[in-house]
């Protein structure tokens, strides 16, 4: 009687342990027909070989079922892997890898940032700078001026400060290439009134053979927003 309830235990067991998200019970039963095997070998009067028949049932339904659920576990289209393919991940707008073009309206707590243009013909890069009346160092073989234009809408509550907003230039490993050479503001940084607006530009000094991204960063612990010009 006890080696027929093992080997009960042992099929059913068997044939839960291949069922997903229930193959734990299956695992349980077979654990329970293993030791009741044994036990049923062990009994004097109890039919040996009913016992052994369940005990080999049990080991054997144990055995794949393992091995069945390493391969799932190890295989990335499996139902253990919640990745989607690699061909089928999209890059977000804005990242590095899919950088928005200019003129995208870029909405930010409290602000409303735009960029409009980035010069870059000498002449008319030269004559804006020398239009700001600021000092700015020559540039060196090797360097060139750029200038960004730019659009902020205070969105707030109160008057704020333009330049909270950080705007670089940056290689597309994300390497502020302007991180050690001067950068200037050409126009008025003053506080900005609630709900009013205003059009600003910047001077980069960037090396010559440079093909950067905008980089905007709006705080700290904010992600950044990418552009390309």
């Amino acid at each position: 009687m006890l080696a027929l309830v093992a080997l009960l235990h042992a099929v059913m067991g068997t044939l839960v342990a291949f069922l997903p998200g229930v193959n734990f019970l299956g695992w349980l039963l077979l654990g329970i027909g293993i030791v009741l095997s044994v036990v049923a070998l062990a009994l004097p009067g109890q039919r040996k070989g009913l016992a052994i028949v369940s005990l080999s049932v049990s080991m054997a339904g144990a055995l794949f079922s393992a091995l069945l659920f390493g391969v799932l576990a190890m295989s990335p289209s499996g139902p253990t892997s919640n990745e989607p393919p690699v061909g089928a991940q999209e890059s977000t707008p804005g990242s590095i890898s899919d950088p928005l073009p200019l003129g995208s309206p870029i909405e930010l707590e409290d602000w409303t940032y735009t960029i409009t243009d980035v010069e870059t013909d000498p002449s008319i890069v030269a004559a804006e700078m020398e239009a700001s009346g600021n000092y700015f160092e020559t540039a060196e073989p090797g360097q060139r001026w750029v200038v960004m234009t730019y659009s902020i809408t205070n969105e707030g509550d109160a008057s704020a400060y333009p330049a909270e907003i950080v705007t670089a230039m940056v290689s597309p490993d994300d390497e502020d290439v302007s991180a050690h050479l001067p950068r200037y503001v050409l126009d008025d940084t003053s506080l900005l009134p609630a709900g009013e607006s205003r059009v600003l530009s910047i001077a980069f000094l960037i090396p010559e053979d440079s093909d950067p991204l905008l980089r905007v960063t709006p705080y700290v612990f904010q992600d950044p927003v990418y552009l390309r010009f």
